[in-house]
Formats: structure tokens, C-alpha cells, sequence
């Protein structure tokens, strides 16, 4: 009797460690078994492939964003992980901006729950932004420059996304990424 229930027992904790692996990914549950804490760069490099886990790239929420908004200052990108374009615009902008800025605030809008209706219209409003992806670039609480879509991407492009960046448009995001005041 007492063999069954050790039986059941270590069955049970097998189950339960199987599953936090699964939550968890066994690469984070190894790092959070040591307790280190995931930074947000290497998170952004799992969520976009295409970009080095030496990134400069930092979540953002909302209220994070309001302070940044309201008297912050920083670059911040403005997405959604389902959006095609910013997979390819995310390595350039990390090159490019790297150098000026220590951070490129991330918000990521695929979660409903970021922002509401009203407080993304707001937003669009205060950036003068009309589509995603979007740059904006803030100092003192004073937007700087905003880009969206339309002035990162030539909207006659026919082909796909990660053929885009080329050398020589690269060099033109970077004359545009070239009006930020100091």
C-alpha cells in the first residue's frame, strides 16, 4: 500500500513539473530555476526572430506610456507582433537608433487590453499617426517626430516585406530618422 501511493505521489510531481515545463518553455524554466530575470531585449529577440538578442528594445505598457507621453523622453515603437513589416523594420531601426538612444520603448498593440478604443484614437491624435507600425520620437513630453507606416514604407511596394529593406532604403530611413533634434 504504501509503494502505490509513493507511486502515485512521484507520479503526480512528474506531471506537475512536465507542465510548468510546458508553460514555461524549458529555456525559462531553467532561468528561472537559477532566478534570473528574462530581460526584455531577449523576450523582443523570441518574439522577433530576425533581430539579435543584443538588441536595444524595452516593453512598454500603458501607463508607462502615458508618463512618457505626458513628460518622458525616448523613442517608441508602436506595433503589433502580427504585422508583417514590423519584422523587418525592427533591425533597422535597432542599427540605426542605437547609437542616440539607450531604449526603443516597445507597445505592442496585438493585446486588446493595452489600449482602449478611445485611448489609441488619443493616441493617433497626439502622434498625428494614421497607421502601424509607427516611430515617434519624444522629448519633454513633446512628440519630436512621429513615422508611420506611410513614411516607412513607399506605399506603391508590391513585393514582400522581407525583401523591403534594402541598402539603399535603409539609408533613406535614416535621413528620415535624421531630423531628430538632439
Amino acid at each position: 500500500m504504501k509503494n502505490k501511493a509513493l507511486r502515485i505521489g512521484l507520479d503526480i510531481a512528474l506531471i506537475l513539473i512536465g507542465i510548468v515545463f510546458l508553460i514555461f518553455g524549458i529555456k525559462d524554466a531553467i532561468e528561472m530555476a537559477k532566478n534570473s530575470k528574462i530581460t526584455d531585449n531577449v523576450l523582443f529577440s523570441r518574439d522577433y526572430k530576425e533581430i539579435s538578442e543584443d538588441n536595444i528594445y524595452d516593453y512598454i505598457d500603458s501607463k508607462e506610456l502615458g508618463q512618457l507621453l505626458e513628460n518622458g523622453t525616448g523613442a517608441i515603437l508602436i506595433s503589433k507582433k502580427s504585422d508583417a513589416w514590423t519584422h523587418v523594420l525592427v533591425t533597422p531601426l535597432n542599427d540605426l537608433l542605437k547609437e542616440k538612444y539607450d531604449k526603443i520603448y516597445y507597445l505592442d498593440l496585438d493585446d486588446d487590453k493595452v489600449l482602449s478604443e478611445e485611448s489609441k484614437n488619443k493616441l493617433q491624435e497626439k502622434l498625428n499617426i494614421q497607421n502601424i507600425p509607427c516611430i515617434a520620437f519624444i522629448k519633454g513630453g513633446t512628440v519630436q517626430l512621429a513615422l508611420d507606416k506611410s513614411d516607412l514604407i513607399e506605399n506603391n511596394y508590391d513585393g514582400a516585406p522581407v525583401e523591403y529593406f534594402t541598402d539603399e532604403r535603409i539609408d533613406q530611413l535614416k535621413e528620415k530618422l535624421e531630423k531628430i533634434s538632439e
